[in-house]
């Protein structure tokens, strides 16, 4: 019967280390994506989890008891972690969306409607840059926005949908009272605004609203439905872990009583 725990024990820190590596190849698709504030946490959390299991792993083959009881104990302080992370990644991620216009389809966005911690990662000048040429730049999404709504008289356009990097980054807001010619050319008219995009705006195809409140509001509303997928695949593993760890611990319960059995025979 020992020997039967042992091999639960074994298959479950081989479970264990293949959500570590899910966890750290996440690590390597935020860098990859713009999500760097994302991505240290992961590295930490998944190698922390890589290592534990093996160290469960080996003491589950070598039947080593302080191990085993080692890496339970570690996989219930990473589940408090990861509980806790995804709590405040999925908080994060709830307060903030674009706000509607009179006779317009597409939504406008703003800071200050946002959470502080995400907005806090654009208002930053060295973060910003890092973010606007990701998420903006490279992914061409003014040139691409331009070329499909080109053709779009103003009546057309203010009927299409425009995603958050779209209405924020390539097009004037709406307080500006500018008069559409075409989709990143609008006519500049006197304006009362006290909205500081209205003087930031920039009808060269390179500029536009790139350096706009309004860009940073649309990255920002990105992030926060990026935070809650995020979220969800930290709770999934939460969820995975605690079944993982529940059943190891009465494996190992299990264990233990058959090696007093075996020991202090009746």
């Amino acid at each position: 019967m020992a020997q039967r725990s042992n091999c639960i024990l074994a298959f479950l820190s081989a479970l264990t280390t293949f959500i570590s590596i899910i966890i750290l190849g996440f690590a390597i698709v935020g860098s990859a994506t713009c999500l760097e504030f994302l991505t240290t946490p992961s590295i930490v959390l998944g190698s922390l989890l890589f290592i534990i299991s093996i160290i469960g792993l080996v003491g589950a083959c070598r039947s080593v008891t302080w191990l085993i009881g080692l890496y339970i104990v570690t996989v219930c302080f990473i589940i408090i972690i990861l509980f806790s992370f995804a709590i405040f990644t999925y908080r994060v991620s709830l307060k903030g969306a674009g706000q509607d216009l009179p006779g317009k389809a597409y939504k406008e966005y703003r800071l200050g409607t946002y959470s502080k911690w995400l907005e806090k990662r654009v208002e930053d000048g060295k973060t910003w840059n890092g973010l606007k040429k990701c998420y903006v730049v490279q992914k061409n999404v003014c040139p691409l926005y331009a070329r499909r709504y080109w053709y779009d008289t103003a009546e057309k356009f203010y009927t299409r949908y425009l995603d958050s990097l779209q209405s924020g980054c390539c097009k004037p807001s709406n307080d500006c009272g500018f008069t559409y010619v075409k989709p990143t050319f609008w006519k500049k008219e006197a304006t009362n605004s006290t909205n500081p995009d209205c003087f930031t705006w920039d009808n060269q195809r390179n500029t536009l609203c790139v350096n706009c409140n309004s860009c940073k509001a649309g990255v920002v509303d990105a992030l926060k439905f990026i935070s809650r997928g995020f979220a969800m695949l930290i709770t999934g593993s939460c969820v995975v872990l605690s079944i993982v760890v529940g059943v190891a611990f009465f494996a190992f319960a299990k264990s233990m009583r058959d090696a007093n059995v075996q020991r202090f025979p009746n």
